[in-house]
């Protein structure tokens, strides 16, 4: 459902992605992903991409979760990785957020193990600053086997390393999932924005192996 827009590219680019959310009453939220399958099971999966975030961006707080989906990866017989925006009321920071990773079980939240927060990363004063386009890069690789600890999941804003996740984050049913084949950009957003808020998306890119970022 994501339209291809001429309105605000990346460089020397023609045309993004362009996500809309809100504008939303309380207690109601927005929906806008765009999905890719990778055609194959994949141990490791490096993507790269521009996004831009508006001047408007404002994480509200509303009743229910804040469950502002940023990225999620998942295998198509299991278990999903989410890298999800969260905010909770903050005197210093409002309407900021920042990233949280989870797992789920296919079909559902229901058993989602939180695994830490970063540091606020949209804000104007965060890594992610609205108005401005961003290079974001995400890692994400399996653990060696179900019962070895060394799965990551990383993100890069602007080639600087802001959420990490160095354990066995993956392996957590008795069903251990050691690939992804598919996932989303963006997607829920159950806080809702009051205002109509829109994203952008360019030069999207998916590596099978190392780019060699570092």
């Amino acid at each position: 459902n994501i339209p291809v827009s001429d309105q605000n590219a990346f460089g020397n680019s023609r045309y993004s992605l362009k996500f809309v959310f809100g504008p939303d009453g309380p207690g109601e939220d927005s929906w806008s992903e765009h999905r890719f399958h990778f055609g194959e099971q994949l141990s490791a999966v490096w993507l790269e991409y521009q996004l831009f975030v508006p001047s408007n961006y404002y994480h509200r707080n509303d009743e229910g979760p804040d469950n502002n989906k940023f990225i999620r990866l998942w295998a198509s017989s299991g278990q999903k990785f989410s890298l999800t925006l969260e905010t909770r009321p903050q005197a210093d920071a409002p309407g900021e957020s920042k990233f949280r990773s989870f797992i789920s079980e296919s079909g559902g939240t229901a058993g989602g193990l939180p695994r830490g927060d970063a540091e606020y990363v949209i804000g104007p004063e965060s890594p992610i600053r609205p108005g401005q386009w961003h290079q974001i890069r995400v890692h994400w690789h399996a653990s060696t086997d179900g019962t070895q600890h060394d799965g990551r999941a990383e993100v890069f804003v602007d080639g600087e390393l802001v959420h990490s996740v160095d354990r066995d984050f993956w392996n957590q049913s008795n069903q251990p999932r050691t690939y992804v084949d598919r996932g989303y950009l963006l997607g829920w957003s159950n806080s809702g924005f009051t205002e109509r808020t829109e994203f952008f998306i360019d030069d999207f890119k998916i590596f099978s192996a190392d780019p060699g970022w570092q």
